[in-house]
């Protein structure tokens, strides 16, 4: 595809340019720039949009290889790839695995500290400035439901931990990403944004732990094309499957006479138990899948628990993901 009349630029921002797609409203084209955000500003630096467009790429890829939902489609010609159109949340995610300066000097810890799982914070994009909230003030000021915040979560932890994987088999450490996420014309959540030098903390596992990025400008380029030759000699098989954790639970509808769990109330008054009022007993299934949570999944799951997992004229069934 070339950049010509039949696109034009519905967004431009510090690092790459958005155009839509005449004749293909489902799909937008986004054009990686020669620049990089400095706190003054913009810099100019010649060839990051190439490098950065194949990085992007490749872990997009990578990614898609193993299970997660992204907008990514495919690589065109120059620093451009085809992605789906996306209703972008104001809600991003930062996951991190080691305590960056910044982040230590924040909460008062030492840095380089790695912890044992991911810290994954929530952010709000407004006005032009970004603050961190907790999951109670996304759900109150955005129009995310519950179930997505949850799942929001669970991609950001699938992404966080395959990109760390793939980066600790090349004796480099993913200290820190920054994930931005949105729903598809066909209401599927989404990674909704590129992935590149200028949004991960990258750090050499050699003694002298060198920081790659962020990084000086005149660092830049080296450090992308030492990135991109190490990443592409990775081998995917090796990267063991995280297995997601996904509940049904099923309980009787409230219209529908339980004698079971009415014996069972009875037997706690008896027991002495008073200060229970009512109470219904359900099953929970408890899955194990090897592949991470999107939405496509959780519909298709919902859609089997109807009849295979409870039964539609005297149960309800309801989907958890772990929070």
């Amino acid at each position: 595809m070339q950049m010509n009349e039949e696109t034009k630029i519905l967004y431009e921002g510090k690092t790459k340019r958005i155009h839509s797609i005449s004749n293909e409203s489902d799909y937008v084209l986004i054009e990686f720039k020669d620049s990089i955000p400095i706190e003054a500003g913009i810099l100019e630096v010649q060839g990051r949009a190439k490098l950065a467009c194949e990085t992007s790429t490749f872990l997009m890829k990578f990614l898609k290889q193993k299970g997660v939902d992204t907008h990514f489609v495919e690589k065109l010609e120059g620093p451009k790839i085809k992605c789906l159109m996306t209703e972008a949340f104001p809600t991003r995610l930062v996951c991190r695995n080691i305590a960056t300066r910044k982040f230590a000097d924040r909460v008062g810890i030492e840095e380089n500290l790695r912890f044992e799982d991911p810290i994954i914070e929530f952010y709000l994009e407004k006005d032009n400035k970004i603050v961190m909230v907790s999951q109670d003030a996304v759900r109150t000021l955005t129009d995310l439901s519950p179930d997505e915040i949850t799942l929001l979560k669970s991609v950001a932890s699938s992404i966080n931990y395959y990109l760390k994987e793939l980066f600790f088999q090349i004796d480099l450490d993913l200290a820190e990403i920054r994930l931005r996420f949105g729903r598809t014309q066909a209401g599927h959540l989404v990674l909704a944004d590129e992935i590149t030098g200028e949004t991960m903390t990258i750090i050499e596992r050699a003694e002298t732990k060198n920081l790659l990025f962020p990084c000086e400008p005149k660092t830049v380029i080296d450090n992308y094309m030492y990135i991109l030759e190490k990443i592409v000699q990775s081998d995917f098989k090796k990267i063991p499957t995280r297995l997601e954790t996904l509940y049904v639970e099923v309980m009787p509808r409230a219209e529908v006479k339980d004698p079971s769990s009415q014996a069972v109330l009875r037997a706690l008054k008896k027991d002495g138990v008073e200060f229970i009022e009512d109470g219904k007993m359900g099953r929970i299934f408890c899955m194990k899948l090897k592949t991470p949570l999107t939405s496509g999944i959780l519909s298709q799951i919902n859609e089997m628990s109807i009849g295979l997992l409870s039964n539609p004229l005297s149960e309800t069934h309801k989907l958890r993901m772990p929070e």
